[in-house]
């Protein structure tokens, strides 16, 4: 459903349980082997082995975890379903590595998360699951969506949230690690953007150019 489908985050629980219900055991291991037998669902939560096994390292809430200790996101909370969907919205998904956690007086959390300084409800605390950033973080790196018109970048990554057909259509692109990026122009709504990308002018909707983690470059505005 992550890979191929296009589904949105939020949507493929629910979609999974319901297609897994109409395989049998046969078919539940053929596809485990195609996906390549992986440890964690998409969500961060362990998946069973063949025998029934079910193994995770043990999960710290973001409400446990020391403040300014740089971490990255390992698990989401996917119920209740209402708020899944509120931080799908706020941008975060597991593999997001966050900076300067540190508490609010109302007892929400503020970190830097891909170069957007994010606050977490108190009630969202315990939904989300750190775990040690390893490598540290750089803190340089941006979102594309988040540089002004004018400004040059090199791409450093897309966003472990990025996958399936938009993945593979970033790709094709030519958004690849070490591509230079110049924001060209945006259109009178503001989205989608055109860049400069390998000599070619390429129009990027916000929700695309959101998923490209960018380094800013010198040799243009700021």
């Amino acid at each position: 459903m992550a890979r191929e489908t296009g589904r949105p985050a939020e949507d493929w629980h629910r979609a999974a349980r319901s297609a897994g219900a109409r395989w049998d055991h046969g078919e539940t291991n053929q596809l485990a082997d195609r996906l390549g037998n992986p440890r964690f669902d998409p969500h961060g939560d362990p998946i069973p082995t063949r025998e029934g096994d079910l193994r995770g390292a043990p999960r710290v809430s973001m409400a446990e975890w020391p403040e300014g200790l740089e971490a990255v996101i390992g698990h989401l909370e996917d119920e209740p379903e209402t708020i899944y969907r509120e931080m799908v919205r706020a941008g975060l998904h597991p593999g997001m590595g966050i900076r300067g956690l540190q508490r609010v007086a109302d007892g929400s959390m503020e970190f830097t998360g891909e170069g957007r300084r994010i606050q977490i409800p108190a009630t969202w605390l315990t939904m989300i699951h750190l775990e040690k950033s390893e490598p540290l973080l750089d803190p340089a790196v941006r979102r594309l969506s988040d540089r002004p018109i004018g400004s040059v970048s090199i791409v450093r990554e897309l966003s472990p949230a990025c996958v399936g057909a938009e993945r593979s259509r970033l790709l094709d692109l030519g958004l690849v690690p070490g591509t230079e990026i110049r924001c060209e122009f945006a259109s009178p709504f503001g989205t989608p953007r055109s860049y400069w990308i390998r000599g070619t002018m390429i129009g990027l909707r916000r929700e695309q150019a959101e998923r490209v983690l960018v380094l800013p470059q010198e040799g243009g505005a700021e």
